[in-house]
């Protein structure tokens, strides 16, 4: 009887771990080790204005990818400048944060963009672009979890008493580098609601830092959105000058 209770123990063991295989259990812990996070922090600290020339194509519109460049400084403004084939200025997104307003410019069939989409809005286009920083202005809480080949830094907000995201990275741990970024809804009535995730690869060398050149940009059922190609990445040129 003795040995018939511990097979049955040992047969539900096996069982338990097979289910909770599906859930990652296996591979996921939460880390108290805060390197993951001391990581996006010092590459946030260290980056102080980002130059860069690139090409946006949104999937949903079927037309040639855009020149563009952009121009970002931490804790300033944010800028980014679509530009026609002859050179001509198409739309143009300022973001300034010490005056706490937008100022975009647009044209016809590109107003899903930055406007009717609020998967693509300014804000949003702000955040796909900025690779290491996040918004600092309030208190969070965030907790690692350690999986098999990622960290995964998830920013928390509480709220009546419920914790609910606000983003979250996804760290390789081979390389130490961010290759996906996730923003969730601060709606009081969409708390917690995932908006878009970004997807980066490509990686390269700008300035030192290990900089992904391609980003892809999902929505929050996996569908693409958009893709943004940088042909050039500059950061802390003011300060070089």
């Amino acid at each position: 009887m003795k040995n018939a209770s511990c097979l049955i123990i040992l047969l539900s063991l096996f069982i338990l771990q097979s289910c909770s295989g599906l859930r990652l259990s296996v591979d996921l812990s939460v880390n108290t080790d805060r390197k993951a996070l001391e990581l996006l922090q010092n590459r946030t600290d260290s980056i102080n204005s980002l130059k860069a020339s690139l090409s946006i194509k949104p999937a949903e519109i079927i037309i040639p990818a855009i020149d563009a460049y952009l121009d970002y400084k931490k804790n300033d403004t944010f800028r980014l400048v679509g530009l026609s084939p002859n050179g001509f200025t198409l739309f143009e997104v300022k973001i300034d944060e010490n005056q706490n307003n937008v100022i975009p410019v647009s044209i016809k069939g590109l107003d899903s963009l930055f406007h009717g989409n609020d998967m693509l809005s300014p804000e949003i286009f702000r955040e796909v672009m900025d690779f290491y920083g996040y918004d600092r202005s309030q208190d969070f809480t965030y907790f690692v979890e350690e999986m098999k080949y990622y960290y995964v830094i998830n920013q928390l907000r509480s709220a009546e008493g419920i914790s609910y995201p606000l983003r979250r990275w996804w760290i390789d741990r081979r390389g130490m580098v961010i290759v996906r970024k996730e923003l969730f809804s601060d709606l009081p009535d969409k708390q917690g609601v995932k908006i878009f995730e970004a997807v980066y690869r490509n990686f390269k060398d700008a300035d030192g830092i290990r900089t992904s050149f391609e980003v892809i940009i999902n929505d929050s059922n996996g569908d693409k959105i958009g893709k943004i190609r940088f042909n050039k990445i500059e950061y802390n040129t003011v300060s070089r000058q």
